[in-house]
């Protein structure tokens, strides 16, 4: 399992107290209010930091951290990644998961057209599409980025309508697929 969790991307210095703003890339963007401490990520490293503001602006959040109390000090924090590790991430609610968590799980497909009910589905009458690679965050959903069996890049929405449950015991993702994904 993953220990860091992505939050959001510094852009710019906002003002001249040391205060950045970040890209949000959480969908629970009221969490930064929450969180104290958190870790900028510096090559493979992740730098612990302290989180000692936070307000929102214009869909952007405005932090301020600790030790960064002017411009020049956080010029420098440009582009830097924000991570919270897993004790501090947002907690999840009956049947949510972390997309970070599902990462090299199979993925399966149920066939709409034999099952007559899929969100009661036999695994067993499921049909191995690939591997899960990756995800991207995009303003509406998550997309899951797979490979299937036979190399090629798949695109899934990573919604209730495509991916019906996630077995984290097996390392496996039940879809059902629309043709043409």
């Amino acid at each position: 399992m993953v220990e860091y969790f992505k939050m959001g991307v510094i852009t710019s210095p906002h003002g001249v107290q040391g205060e950045v703003k970040v890209f949000p890339t959480t969908d629970n963007v009221a969490h930064f209010k929450k969180i104290k401490d958190c870790y900028l990520k510096n090559g493979k490293t992740y730098v612990p930091a302290k989180i000692t503001g936070c307000k929102f602006f214009k869909g952007m959040v405005i932090v301020h951290l600790e030790g960064y109390d002017d411009r020049d000090s956080v010029e420098r924090l440009r582009r830097k990644e924000i991570y919270v590790d897993r004790a501090n991430a947002d907690p999840l609610k009956e049947g949510e998961y972390y997309m970070a968590d599902i990462i090299g799980y199979d993925i399966y497909n149920i066939d709409a057209e034999t099952e007559t009910d899929v969100e009661n589905f036999d695994p067993d009458k499921t049909v191995l599409v690939g591997k899960i690679r990756d995800y991207i965050d995009t303003a509406v959903h998550p997309v899951i980025t797979a490979e299937d069996t036979e190399g090629n890049e798949r695109l899934i929405p990573a919604i209730h309508q495509f991916v019906k449950k996630v077995d984290h015991d097996a390392e496996r993702v039940y879809v059902c697929l629309i043709k043409g994904m």
